[in-house]
């Protein structure tokens, strides 16, 4: 009985450290992708949490893929694929699911979500905007944009649907962006400052 608990507590302990150093591995990934596009690590990082915790073989009842959560449509966007061209789904799809892959797919569309934002948030509120965009997807930004022509200016965060939902993602993502700041200091790239 003694060699089973001893036994069980070996697995337990591995089963732990493999999964702690796969979050630590993927940060590291992180941090060193998000600075060469200078985008704040601290941000991808706690987006990535929220979105998958760090697991980049998960998919979502909706399709969105990996470590980032990106779905085929946006991984198309970014890339310039045509939205009708469905013979390049399965090829977007394993890139998704490699880790390094998604992760510079999902600093494109971060990118382009900053690029999209009125210059009018600042510090925390463009963090919370930038979460409050990837959270409602590429499809949910474009009508919102289509309802408000830079989308904020002088409204509540998207004005969409589900919103009890995004506040609580926001607020995951907030929670974690601080305790990642805490953490790794701040980035040498801050998306929150433009």
């Amino acid at each position: 009985m003694k060699l089973l608990n001893i036994s069980l507590a070996f697995i337990i302990f591995i089963l732990f450290h493999s999964i702690a150093t796969g979050h630590h591995n993927y940060q590291e990934m992180i941090i060193r992708q998000s600075s060469l596009k200078c985008i704040d690590s601290n941000l991808v990082l706690a987006i990535v949490e929220a979105e998958s915790n760090f697991r980049p073989k998960v998919i979502s009842p909706r399709g969105a893929l990996g470590l980032g959560q990106v779905t085929i449509l946006v991984a198309k966007e970014r890339l310039g694929y045509s939205q009708k061209d469905q013979t390049k789904n399965e090829e977007i799809r394993r890139m998704l699911l490699d880790p390094s892959q998604n992760i510079k797919i999902m600093l494109m569309h971060l990118e382009w979500i900053n690029k999209h934002l009125s210059s009018s948030f600042k510090g925390i509120e463009r963090i919370r905007m930038i979460a409050a965009v990837y959270n409602a997807g590429y499809i949910g930004f474009i009508n919102s944009k289509k309802r408000l022509p830079q989308v904020g200016e002088g409204h509540k965060p998207l004005e969409i649907d589900k919103k009890k939902e995004r506040d609580g993602y926001i607020k995951k993502v907030v929670k974690a962006y601080h305790r990642f700041v805490k953490k790794n200091k701040r980035s040498n790239c801050s998306i929150s400052e433009v």
